[in-house]
């Protein structure tokens, strides 16, 4: 499956209308997952300016590139999606989260990836992931990576 302009649309328009959003590859949003946690990381995430004044093309331009990135690892890795969302000072991010059925699998999977929280799918909010050691750290990445 190619990244494509029009998926990139798609992605944008509903981020747009909900603040964010988790997609499957081709650009719909997933709407199955009601409890559980999903943690990004699986690959590096992005930052673009939102509400920065770039244009609606470019900013659909980067999110297809995104996109070529993201799409094989989502492919590849099970109940792996494409997550969008926008923050108070107006940037977009994108990433790929991984869902987990449980808050400590998600947290160790978290710190693993060294994400700053993951996101409760049952309460709509993040949770934070606690800072390990590097003993503790280099334990959780050896079983996660």
């Amino acid at each position: 499956m190619a990244a494509t302009l029009l998926t990139a649309r798609r992605v944008l328009a509903y981020t747009e209308c909900n603040g964010g959003g988790t997609f499957w590859p081709w650009g719909e949003p997933v709407t199955h997952i009601k409890a559980g946690y999903l943690v990004g990381g699986a690959v590096r995430g992005v930052r673009l300016a939102w509400d920065k004044g770039e244009s609606l093309a470019a900013l659909e331009r980067k999110v297809r590139d995104f996109l070529t990135v993201a799409i094989p690892v989502i492919q590849r890795t099970p109940q792996t999606y494409l997550g969008t969302w926008i923050d108070d000072d107006g940037w977009l991010y994108l990433d790929v989260a991984q869902w987990e059925p449980t808050l400590v699998g998600a947290i160790a999977l978290g710190i693993a990836r060294h994400e700053k929280a993951v996101y409760d799918c049952r309460a709509h909010v993040a949770q934070a992931c606690p800072t390990l050691t590097a003993p503790g750290r280099e334990a959780l990445e050896n079983v996660y990576n």
